[in-house]
């Protein structure tokens, strides 16, 4: 069986592709052959008219025809990403599990299906922060971070200076400049950085208050798929969302840091 695609734009997501001949394949039942999901997709100039979305699952011992200048971007069992280009006509063949990786239990397909599904990514391509380890102060509930970089904090962009309040409810909230036209800074030095801690935060400029919980990445994850799995089971969708579009340039940019050639 052979899953034929074409591709047309879309007023929601810039562009949208779907299947012409064939079901596709939303659940896996027992002894289901292996399955990947989509997380991105850009359709050729020319397009037609088809119905493939962010967070859909395809069998894996199906075929695809994917027409020229159409470019789908899945995730396998293991976690690796796969860049089709087309014209492509054939199966997408499945990497094997990194040796020695138990993966947490995280069924990586299934959790980047959840996370990118339909409604999920409306506002993907407009997103401010491109750096998957930045927490948004205005109304992140669950922040997520990993050992060795530095975790960054975001807000707009203002022309004026503001004022960022953290409390832990131990004593009185930690007060922390945040200067004028700046939309990152670094987690406060004198700030506890600790998994399952939470903070009070709000903004001086803003009204309102939220819990903002963090969570420690597990540094044996075999793959970044699946640390962002693991992050979006700690409801940190929209930062495992974006590592997992940015994993490849993520990946170079800690190769680079470690050999100190950035």
């Amino acid at each position: 069986m052979t899953l034929w695609f074409e591709c047309r734009r879309s007023r929601r997501f810039g562009l949208v592709a779907g299947v012409v001949l064939a079901a596709l394949v939303f659940g896996r039942p027992a002894g289901a052959a292996p399955s990947l999901v989509v997380i991105d997709l850009q359709a050729p100039r020319d397009g037609g008219a088809i119905y493939l979305e962010r967070g859909d699952i395809l069998p894996a011992d199906r075929a695809l025809n994917l027409p020229a200048g159409a470019v789908l971007t899945l995730i396998d069992p293991s976690g690796q990403k796969i860049e089709i280009r087309g014209p492509f006509q054939g199966k997408v063949e499945i990497s094997a599990p990194p040796a020695g990786a138990s993966g947490a239990g995280l069924d990586v397909v299934a959790v980047m299906a959840k996370i990118f599904q339909r409604g999920a990514t409306r506002s993907l391509g407009l997103a401010a922060i491109t750096d998957p380890w930045t927490i948004d102060v205005r109304k992140t509930e669950h922040g997520c971070y990993r050992t060795g970089p530095d975790v960054r904090l975001w807000r707009e962009i203002t022309s004026r200076a503001d004022t960022l309040f953290l409390d832990t409810g131990a004593g009185a909230a930690l007060e922390v400049e945040w200067p004028v036209r700046k939309a990152e800074i670094a987690w406060p030095e004198n700030a506890e950085l600790g998994d399952g801690l939470t903070y009070t935060t709000w903004l001086r400029s803003r009204r309102g208050k939220h819990r903002l919980t963090l969570h420690r990445v597990p540094d044996d994850l075999p793959t970044r798929m699946h640390q962002a799995a693991w992050m979006a089971e700690r409801k940190c969708e929209g930062q495992a969302r974006l590592l997992a579009l940015t994993a490849d340039v993520d990946r170079l940019i800690d190769a680079m840091i470690e050999k100190k050639k950035f």
